[in-house]
């Protein structure tokens, strides 16, 4: 296995792990596009309920994990 082999592995299973332990932290950034009407909607919702774009982001994924 060459190194370049060993390190994909390597990310592919901190990927893995980090994804079953929401507590760890993901290897690397996590990138997403929304559309401008849903960007305007999100700011928005962070204004309403005084919450910074990561704090709100937090807010709903743990709504969604609890679902």
């Amino acid at each position: 296995m060459s190194v370049a082999e060993r390190k994909r592995r390597s990310r592919a299973l901190q990927i893995k792990r980090a994804t079953q332990n929401h507590q760890l932290r993901l290897p690397k950034a996590l990138s997403v596009e929304i559309d401008a009407s849903l960007h305007q909607k999100f700011r928005t919702y962070c204004q309403q309920q005084q919450l910074t774009q990561a704090e709100a982001l937090e807010k709903i994924l743990a709504a969604l994990v609890l679902d």
